[in-house]
C-alpha cells in the first residue's frame, strides 16, 4: 500500500511522498511495513488502541476493589516521559496487592511493552500529556463512516464512484478550511479532560517523588482507563 501510495503521489504530483510522523496502532506488521518504506518516519502508538489492549489482556474486571484500583493505574503510564516508564513500573509492582494474579498482567506489560527489547518500547507509546490526542480515532472513523456508505459486499460500480466523489468533495473542503486556519475544536468535556490531564501533570513535575508519582498513575489511570466495546 505505502509503495503505492509513493507512486502515485510521483505520478500526480512530481514529488516523492515522504513522511515523517505516523500514528499506528500495535501491528507489528504495520510497523514494519512503514520503516521499509520510510526509513527516517517516527512512530507514535495510538492511545486508546493501547489502553484496549491492555484491558483485553487484563482478565480482573472486578469494581472498586484494592486489586482493580492497582490495575488501573497501568493506564496511567502512557502519560510519562519514555523514560519514565521502568521506574513508574517498578513503582507500582511494589504496591501490588496480589502477586499471584498482578504478575500475570503485570509479565505481560513488561515483556511486550517495557523492558529492552520488547515489541512496543516505552518510546512509542509514552508522553508527557499536550493537546494533541494521540490516536488513530479520527481515521478510523473516516473508515467506519466510508464502510457505511456500502450495504452490500460488491456494491455497483455507479455507487462506488458516487461515494469516492463525495468523500473527495467533503475531504477538499476540510483541508481548505485547515489551511485557512479553522480547526474544529474538541468537545467542551475533551477539552476539561485535557486540561486536567495537563495540569495534573505539571502538578507531578514541580514535586517528583514515589508519593507524586503514584498520584498521578492514579488520576490518569481512571481517566483513560480501558472500556469494554
Amino acid at each position: 500500500m505505502w509503495n503505492y501510495l509513493k507512486d502515485l503521489c510521483l505520478i500526480t504530483t512530481s514529488k516523492v511522498l515522504e513522511i515523517k510522523y505516523l500514528h499506528l496502532d500495535f501491528e507489528i506488521g504495520a510497523h514494519e511495513a512503514v520503516r521499509e518504506t520510510f526509513s527516517g518516519v517516527t512512530i507514535f502508538g495510538c492511545r486508546f488502541h493501547l489502553a484496549q489492549a491492555w484491558w483485553r489482556k487484563n482478565a480482573y474486571k472486578e469494581k472498586n476493589s484494592e486489586f482493580g484500583d492497582w490495575l488501573k493505574m497501568f493506564f496511567g503510564l502512557p502519560f510519562l516521559q519514555h523514560t519514565e516508564v521502568e521506574d513508574g513500573f517498578i513503582q507500582l509492582m511494589s504496591l501490588c496487592p496480589n502477586e499471584l494474579y498482578g504478575h500475570i498482567f503485570a509479565d505481560y506489560i513488561l515483556k511486550t511493552y517495557v523492558e529492552p527489547d520488547c515489541l512496543f518500547p516505552p518510546v512509542l507509546w509514552a508522553k508527557e500529556p499536550f493537546q494533541h490526542p494521540r490516536t488513530t480515532n479520527a481515521a478510523e472513523s473516516f473508515h467506519r463512516t466510508f464502510n457505511r456508505q456500502f450495504y452490500c459486499t460488491r456494491p455497483p460500480i455507479y455507487a462506488v464512484i458516487q461515494t469516492l466523489l463525495e468523500t473527495q468533495e467533503e475531504t477538499s473542503l476540510k483541508l481548505n478550511t485547515i489551511q485557512q486556519g479553522t480547526v474544529q475544536k474538541a468537545s467542551k468535556a475533551e477539552e476539561e479532560t485535557i486540561a486536567k490531564t495537563i495540569q495534573s501533570y505539571r502538578n507531578y513535575c514541580q514535586n517528583k517523588s514515589s508519593e507524586e508519582l503514584i498520584k498521578y498513575l492514579t488520576h490518569l489511570g481512571n481517566l483513560y482507563r480501558g472500556i469494554k466495546l
